[in-house]
Parts: C-alpha cells; structure tokens; sequence
C-alpha cells in the first residue's frame, strides 16, 4: 500500500524552494534586526518564501505541458 500517492517536487521546485527560503530567511532578518518586524512575522515571512517560488514553477511547467498537447 503506497503512502504518498501524489505527484512530488521535482528537481526545479525543490530548487526554487531552497532559493525562495534562503532568501526570504535573509530579507526576514534584515527585517527582524532593523525593528521593521516581529520574530511572528518573519516565520510567515520565510514560510511564503518557501511555499510560493515551487507553487509558481509547477503552474508554469503545467502549463508548458498543456500547451505541448494542444499544439
């Protein structure tokens, strides 16, 4: 019996996931040493960083995958 038995990240999302977590990490301690921002939001913060950029390039490979088959 599988556990997992949707679709993973693949080698770009797991990319654009690391990007997007280091850099908001950076940006959110800018933020949090400079007293723009609590600790609370600089974990929504990284968090974002870390779940948007691999969302994006799923949709965009998706997409580039549906325009392959209507072609």
């Amino acid at each position: 019996m599988e556990i997992n038995k949707g679709p993973d990240w693949n080698a770009t999302q797991w990319l654009a996931g690391a990007i997007g977590f280091f850099a908001s990490a950076a940006v959110a301690q800018l933020l949090v040493s400079q007293g723009y921002a609590t600790r609370n939001w600089a974990v929504i913060l990284v968090a974002i960083g870390l779940c948007v950029p691999p969302a994006v390039v799923g949709w965009l490979d998706a997409r580039k995958r549906q325009k392959r088959k209507v072609s």
